[in-house]
């Protein structure tokens, strides 16, 4: 049933402008400072200081995350967990890796850990994969790497 769902909405956003393109995640383009992001995406938010030289901007009403460097006002990624977010093919979070390789074949590059694809590459997005699917999508640049999208949470229906 779950699996049915997901194909209905994946069709679905295939009809609906994208939310996730090469430039920008819900609206929200990198490179802006963090007043841009609290209302582009209103309340509630928090606001972390992560290892590493990190600042994470959360809101988790829309399951989405904006990350910059410490001591610089531009954001240098966004990564969204929302099952509502979704590329011009119909791929965001949830989507199955199969869906991920029909829509973008060989233009996707491989990131391999451990010997296993834990996620896929196509110019800025970074697809980060968990059990078959698209656990969370990233839009960055350096020097936000993949892991950001790795640890953040699972995609997730309810945002």
């Amino acid at each position: 049933m779950r699996s049915l769902l997901l194909g209905i909405l994946a069709l679905s956003a295939l009809g609906r402008p994208a939310t996730i393109t090469q430039t920008q995640i819900a609206g929200a383009a990198l490179g802006k400072q963090a007043p841009y992001y609290r209302a582009a995406f209103g309340r509630p938010w928090r606001r972390d200081r992560l290892e590493g030289g990190l600042e994470r901007l959360s809101f988790p009403q829309r399951a989405l995350d904006v990350y910059f460097r410490s001591g610089h006002k531009a954001a240098v990624g966004i990564v969204t967990w929302s099952i509502r977010l979704r590329t011009r093919e119909g791929i965001g979070p949830c989507a199955s890796l199969a869906a991920l390789r029909s829509a973008y074949g060989s233009r996707i590059v491989a990131f391999r850990r451990s010997g296993k694809v834990r996620a896929y590459r196509l110019g800025q997005l970074w697809f980060a994969l968990a059990s078959g699917r698209v656990a969370a999508v990233q839009l960055s640049r350096k020097p936000l790497t993949v892991f950001t999208a790795l640890n953040s949470p699972a995609c997730s229906a309810g945002a």
